[in-house]
């Protein structure tokens, strides 16, 4: 975890998108990244692990999610 509250990054190729996650979920965040829902692992690399994030799309004041519906089975994405 940095300084910042950034807990991790998600990266999505082919929709040239990284975002920053932040724990939690409330609207501050979701409002400019992505957040981490309390009470699932948290996204530190390790195998097994069931990290849950949430994101918007579609907001007129940040780009976020808003091309997720580009994806198709196959694509990757990283965090």
């Amino acid at each position: 975890m940095t300084g910042t509250g950034i807990i991790a990054y998600v990266k999505i190729p082919k929709i040239n998108t990284t975002l920053p996650i932040y724990h939690g979920t409330d609207d501050a965040i979701l409002q400019v990244a992505v957040g981490h829902i309390p009470g699932t692992s948290l996204p530190v690399g390790s195998k097994g692990i069931h990290a849950v994030i949430s994101g918007h799309r579609g907001l007129l004041s940040a780009k976020l999610f808003t091309d997720i519906d580009r994806l198709v089975d196959g694509d990757t994405f990283m965090i």
